[in-house]
């Protein structure tokens, strides 16, 4: 832990968030809906006096984890030191957010906008039985099929993902973005057996997502393993960009917003945590 606590913090303060999204309706405030940015927002105005103005760095969806989400905002209140925003933050905070480090940053600094990449992972239980502690957790895929994934047909269509594509075909549709051009850099799948169970956890790293992309892309190579579509509906999706040339859209609590990568990180200045 690299302790610069008794050092104030500069205009902006940027903290990794991780947080359980089983009960949220989502990152985005949403009126009077539970979301992790309006749960932040109220314990930093605990802690500050005045109601801040976020800068989070992903809108995941409703039931979405995260283990290294990025927000920024700026206090009002400069005697609050580093640690304190960790300690005080964690105090203040219901149990199903944390904050895990508080960094010094430049005035007016934009997670959003200084992401290089963004990792999620994402994870299938393909067991028989999911331990019933991460029935939020995991998609229990083999307790509902009763059938074996076929991981190299998976890992054949994971490899056409990769590179610079046209990803419309993998994009909710009530995601109004007309650019539907990404980079997927990564698409690994790894087996796990623990006495919790076994399961297959899907990497997905690129320059961004659009809305429910990684969800899609985990639901059609699960469709793939399952031999419900071919490997080719991949490369199809992605020449159309048609949706229905792709497959199931995975639910929610598989899904985690692992890490994101920022573009300049020696910008950032003292850290805790």
């Amino acid at each position: 832990m690299e302790d610069h606590g008794a050092e104030p913090p500069a205009a902006t303060v940027l903290l990794e968030v991780a947080y359980d999204g089983g009960a949220f309706h989502g990152w985005q405030t949403q009126g009077s809906m539970r979301t992790v940015a309006a749960t932040f927002a109220a314990a930093v105005q605990e802690m500050d006096g005045v109601h801040p103005t976020l800068r989070g760095c992903s809108r995941t969806d409703a039931g979405v984890h995260a283990l290294g989400q990025l927000v920024a905002f700026d206090p009002q209140r400069p005697s609050i030191t580093l640690e304190g925003w960790l300690r005080g933050m964690n105090t203040t905070l219901p149990r199903d957010v944390r904050v895990r480090r508080v960094w010094q940053a430049p005035v007016g600094f934009t997670p959003r906008f200084e992401a290089a990449s963004k990792r999620y992972i994402y994870t299938i239980g393909t067991g028989h039985l999911v331990a019933p502690w991460l029935r939020g957790q995991v998609w229990p895929l083999g307790a509902t099929t009763k059938r074996d994934l076929d991981l190299e047909r998976m890992r054949e269509g994971a490899a056409l993902l990769l590179g610079t594509h046209d990803f419309a075909a993998f994009k909710a549709s009530d995601d109004p973005r007309n650019n539907t051009v990404r980079t997927v850099s990564r698409c690994d799948l790894e087996v796990h057996t623990a006495r919790t169970g076994r399961c297959v956890t899907v990497t997905v790293e690129g320059n961004a997502f659009m809305k429910q992309m990684v969800r899609i892309i985990v639901g059609t190579l699960a469709d793939i393993g399952l031999g419900l579509r071919p490997v080719a509906c991949l490369r199809e999706a992605l020449e159309t960009g048609k949706r229905a040339a792709a497959g199931t859209t995975a639910p929610p609590q598989g899904l985690c917003l692992d890490h994101i990568t920022l573009r300049h990180p020696e910008v950032l200045g003292a850290s805790f945590g």
